[in-house]
């Protein structure tokens, strides 16, 4: 039930059972506790069920195969898991810095994903990274590995936080999809009533039905797209696109430079 490491740039070499180097070393200690110096021990570790757990986690992305990995930095379990799930996010920009890369596509999830695999014609999986909730901690470690290329991609609802500053797109800690799309339609010309209908909507998709009906989606999620990139450049000096889809997988905004074609770096 413990997987396996099959790519470089984890804490693990590829080819050793996924258990981190600091749980590694406290079994080694405590077992020492109780043998002479003449002793030694073989230990065994064994997950139930890991093989089944492993895919509701984030090791199949990070070519473990085979379970679960057996993680921790301190031996101390805390409450909060938030630390522990970026840094599971911030392992798939280290996979891409050991093979050399200068370029990624970040996502905020699966949907973005799925949209990258379908519009780059020839993309290597780990190049497209999911950032989660966390598009700032992500881009923080993307610049501190030296990346020189940056491609924001995916559904409208996530992305377009970013655009007003936030970089934590947790809905518990900022929402804002509403007053963002309602602040760049107006700026984009749109009539009062159409700010009323945007801003009573309740979903992004909705409101995206608004700006067709009105001929302003173009215009808006241009301006969105061209906030996105205001904000992250304020905070990074890695080069940048944005690229804001709906759920139909149509792209929204047209000031992006990264065609289908893109050759990567």
């Amino acid at each position: 039930g413990v997987g396996t490491v099959t790519k470089p740039g984890l804490p693990v070499p590829p080819g050793e059972p996924a258990i981190n180097p600091t749980p590694k070393k406290m079994i080694k200690e405590n077992i020492k506790k109780y043998l002479s110096p003449e002793e030694g021990a073989t230990v065994t570790i064994s997950v139930p069920e890991g093989r089944k757990v492993a895919k509701k986690t984030m090791n199949p992305r990070l070519g473990i195969k085979g379970g679960i990995s057996i993680l921790g930095t301190t031996g101390i379990a805390r409450p909060m898991s938030s630390k522990a799930y970026k840094r599971s996010l911030a392992c798939q920009i280290n996979i891409a810095a050991s093979r050399e890369w200068k370029e990624l596509v970040f996502v905020p999830g699966n949907i973005g994903e799925k949209i990258a695999k379908k519009y780059f014609k020839n993309i290597e999986e780990d190049r497209i990274i999911q950032m989660g909730n966390y598009p700032g901690y992500m881009l923080k470690i993307a610049a501190k590995k030296r990346f020189k290329r940056i491609i924001l991609l995916g559904h409208a609802g996530k992305l377009i936080k970013i655009s007003a500053g936030i970089f934590n797109t947790k809905n518990t800690v900022a929402d804002g999809r509403r007053e963002i799309i309602t602040a760049h339609a107006a700026i984009n010309g749109a009539s009062k009533q159409l700010l009323i209908e945007i801003f009573n909507k309740r979903t992004v998709e909705e409101m995206i039905t608004e700006l067709d009906h009105a001929g302003l989606t173009q215009p808006v999620f241009n301006s969105i797209a061209s906030s996105i990139l205001g904000k992250c450049k304020e905070r990074y000096s890695m080069d940048l696109d944005v690229l804001i889809f709906d759920l139909k997988g149509r792209i929204l905004n047209t000031n992006f430079k990264t065609k289908p074609n893109h050759t990567f770096n």
